[in-house]
């Protein structure tokens, strides 16, 4: 970890994030920050993918350090912004003021998920260097807490129906137990560094850089962020009761116990499914068929 001034950063708000929450935030942050001499230029999205396009201007303007005031999915479209094919578009480092709804990149840092400790990193220039996951398919874009194919995409677009007063840990549990409920495993094959690890009806494939996902859920206890490796988690052959009553278990992490759970380690990972059409990467949904997924090992210099 090292230690270096802040003292211009560009500020790009995601307005819808929390319901509203994040303008609150930010003014709240910009009070401390201004209070310790550091200067910002804020930028508003203005819908989705438009986090990422803004990240790229301020990098042309050459602001070498970018802040993202919103959710996973904002923290997301910044750091795709700062990164192309895998690699870092300048050398620029990211900055949060969490305000989303599940905050899940704030827990696989080992942060709380209010504002205090983001603040403090910004104003002090408290810096550490974090893995990245890369997803090549028809296109290839980095992740920062997990990717993911089956179930989890029916979660991610039953939560989005939910308004700013359900927390975001709630949320996400209604939606996944009525995804639960109603669809239907899909057949895949999941590779780990050349190997087979499964073949067959599957859950879901999900392939993490932290432990959390889904808004608390520790879907990959023993990930840690600055490992150098991606874990794997398959969650196998469940049927439609067995995935109601077992899901409790992501929260905990206790899931890797069961029986029909695989977990492994790798540096790389491909996913091969013709029944999904949809990749989730940090709670975001792309049209994606074949998935591959590599490591990038301390790829991204993060305030925190």
């Amino acid at each position: 970890m090292t230690t270096a001034i802040v003292e211009d950063i560009a500020v790009i708000v995601n307005p819808a994030a929390g319901g509203g929450r994040s303008a609150r935030r930010w003014k709240r942050a910009q009070r401390v920050l201004r209070a310790r001499g550091v200067s910002s230029t804020v930028l508003t999205t203005e819908g989705p993918g438009h986090a990422t396009s803004l990240a790229r201007e301020v990098i042309g303007r050459g602001f070498e350090t970018i802040v993202a005031v919103g959710g996973d999915g904002t923290v997301h479209e910044v750091v795709n912004g700062m990164f192309h094919d895998g690699k870092p578009v300048v050398d620029a480092r990211l900055g949060i003021v969490p305000a989303g709804t599940g905050m899940d990149f704030q827990r696989n840092l080992g942060l709380g998920t209010g504002i205090r400790t983001s603040v403090e990193a910004l104003a002090a220039g408290r810096e550490r260097t974090i893995d990245l996951g890369l997803a090549t398919g028809e296109t290839s874009r980095v992740f920062v807490n997990f990717a993911e194919v089956g179930l989890g995409t029916s979660v991610v677009l039953r939560e989005a129906r939910f308004g700013a007063a359900w927390p975001g840990r709630a949320s996400f549990f209604v939606a996944a137990v009525e995804a639960a409920i109603s669809e239907e495993n899909i057949s895949a094959k999941v590779t780990a560094d050349g190997d087979e690890l499964w073949s067959g009806s599957t859950v879901s494939v999900i392939v993490a850089n932290g432990p959390y996902f889904g808004g608390g859920m520790r879907i990959a206890p023993p990930a840690v962020v600055d490992d150098g490796w991606l874990d794997v988690v398959v969650l196998g052959d469940f049927s439609r009761r067995e995935r109601i009553t077992q899901i409790w278990k992501l929260y905990p992490g206790a899931h890797l116990r069961h029986r029909k759970v695989l977990w492994q380690r790798a540096l790389q990972t491909t996913v091969r499914s013709q029944a999904v059409s949809y990749l989730d990467l940090d709670g975001e949904l792309y049209a994606d068929r074949d998935f591959n997924f590599s490591i990038l090992p301390g790829a991204l210099r993060v305030l925190a």
